[in-house]
């Protein structure tokens, strides 16, 4: 029989073993979780991202309708469309590449192309960015008024609806007479006189 001494550091080693192996195994597991890959090991929730409409105070109260406000830029720029548009209206409307193709006895698309680059016919973008032709420009027999290319390079422009705004419209410099008009007339030179004048930067 065991003496008490003998019993006590047997159960002292016993318990020792039992933290060794457990010390072990806590050791071999974290080890474990070492290894794992990083996608598989488990992530804490990101941050939850404040709502869009969640403003700070300080800022919102800086928002006051008049940031919105189309300045004085933005309502020339809306304003020019709407008289480009009037001024098309106005006029008669426009042609298709293909009707003005018709028009001119079937020539091609380059053909037609040509005499825009030239300035010997008028051009305004139009819908999905396409050319659009207007009717004005053309006399009853089909054939396009002379003195486009001599009044558009005077009103030194490239801007097909520049061009149509000084066609179109009565001018003072003219008795009050549309060049479009006196073009159809064959007084060509006045008309470009008149363009000239227009074309000049104001000083």
């Amino acid at each position: 029989m065991l003496n008490p001494f003998a019993n006590a550091s047997l159960r002292h080693a016993k318990k020792r073993e039992a933290f060794s192996v457990a010390k072990r195994s806590d050791l071999m597991v974290a080890a474990s979780a070492l290894r794992r890959p990083a996608a598989s090991r488990p992530r804490a929730d990101p941050p939850a991202t404040p709502p869009v409409d969640d403003l700070d105070p300080a800022i919102d109260s800086d928002l006051t309708a008049d940031a919105f406000a189309a300045g004085p830029r933005a309502r020339a720029l809306l304003r020019g469309r709407e008289i480009a548009a009037e001024d098309l209206k106005r006029s008669g409307g426009s042609y298709s590449l293909d009707e003005v193709r018709r028009l001119l006895n079937g020539v091609s698309r380059q053909s037609v192309e040509k005499r825009v680059r030239e300035g010997r016919l008028l051009a305004v973008s139009g819908p999905n960015n396409k050319r659009y032709y207007p009717v004005t420009q053309f006399r009853d027999d089909g054939s396009v008024v002379e003195g486009l290319r001599e009044v558009q390079r005077a009103l030194a422009t490239e801007n097909g609806y520049a061009v149509l705004n000084f066609l179109v419209n009565a001018n003072p410099q003219l008795d009050g007479l549309k060049p479009l008009d006196l073009l159809k007339r064959g007084e060509v030179g006045r008309v470009v006189e008149a363009a000239e004048r227009t074309g000049e930067p104001s000083r």
